[in-house]
């Protein structure tokens, strides 16, 4: 028998993990402690202010932002140029996939069909979900409203935790939040931490 001579042994050896880590597409990142649910709602809480004040200096314009969070590091997103919203949530899914994420926060200007109708002495809220409701809303002449579409959904450990609300838009600055009952996840937006192995 022979004596194998591998020529190559060792040409590994100076690797690192650090090498092998793709750089990230966020924009901003930050270190710090992003575990549990008190430190996940004030942390949606602080989201949700920031883009109060953004959508003010900006005067109305702003884009779709997006923030992912593991333990200790937590980092924000916004579309590429050449992005619509699939692939821009695609990106997402693999980042937080890559930063094993267990948060994910994103909020975008988005169209509501909400309307009003009066019913006794109330007025009361209808959410328009379907075809039927959204025709009803037409021929009832209500114009569909526009504005910021928010949802936070945390999942540590077996728990899994949403919020999701609508902040009013009141010309250049931000009205009246509503938010939802947090029972639900939201439709697509709830897929990103899909990818995420526990």
């Amino acid at each position: 028998m022979t004596e194998f001579n591998d020529d190559i042994a060792g040409i590994f050896d100076h690797l690192t993990p650090d090498m092998f880590i793709a750089e990230s597409s966020a924009v901003d990142e930050i270190e710090g402690k992003f575990v549990g649910t008190d430190a996940f709602n004030a942390s949606v809480d602080e989201r949700i202010r920031g883009i109060r004040a953004a959508f003010a200096s900006s005067f109305g314009q702003i884009n779709p932002l997006a923030v992912l969070s593991n333990a200790t590091t937590q980092r924000v997103f916004v579309p590429q140029q050449d992005e619509n919203l699939g692939l821009f949530l695609q990106r997402l899914q693999r980042e937080a996939m890559t930063m094993g994420a267990h948060w994910f926060f994103f909020a975008k200007r988005n169209v509501f069909s909400v309307y009003y109708r009066e019913l006794a002495d109330d007025d009361e809220r209808h959410d328009v979900a379907s075809s039927d409701s959204e025709r009803e809303a037409m021929i009832d002449g209500t114009e569909p409203e526009v504005g910021i579409l928010w949802y936070a959904e945390r999942r540590e450990g077996g728990e899994v935790h949403h919020r999701q609300g609508v902040l009013e838009i009141k010309g250049h600055r931000l009205g009246d939040a509503t938010e939802g009952d947090g029972k639900q996840a939201l439709g697509v937006f709830s897929t990103v931490l899909d990818v995420v192995r526990r």
